[in-house]
């Protein structure tokens, strides 16, 4: 899931050694800015459709949920260059279960702790 070297433009960072700002980054700061963006995403797209996302009855939600999960799939494809197909399957279930903890609760709290967990035990265990 997560690789040594990450690509921004043509500029290559090797975080291995920077372990503590690997942590910071990864373990803490990006997965609570993706969980916000996709909940926001998730959320506005949902009162723009008068969809209610506490409502798992219904079919629209389920497809809104299964399309922002498909667009957070997508971008750690193109952004974070995950290509195996088992990690891009994980990524999309992750989605789908963050969006549910959004829609159930009705706030990013819960969601925002299983995502920095989420990474964390990915970077603890080396992944």
């Amino acid at each position: 899931m997560f690789q040594s070297f990450t690509k921004f433009g043509e500029l290559e960072v090797d975080f291995s050694k920077f372990t503590s700002v690997k942590y910071y980054m990864y373990g803490f700061l990006i997965p609570i800015l993706e969980t916000i963006t996709l909940a926001r995403i998730y959320g506005v797209t949902a009162k723009l459709t008068n969809i209610n996302i506490s409502d798992f009855r219904n079919i629209r939600n389920w497809a809104l949920m299964i399309l922002s999960a498909f667009l957070f799939m997508y971008f750690h494809l193109k952004v974070r260059g995950i290509n195996n197909n088992v990690d891009l399957a994980i990524t999309f279930i992750f989605a789908i279960i963050t969006l549910y903890l959004v829609g159930k609760f009705r706030e990013v709290e819960s969601a925002d702790y299983f995502h920095v967990g989420w990474n964390s035990l990915a970077l603890f265990f080396g992944r």
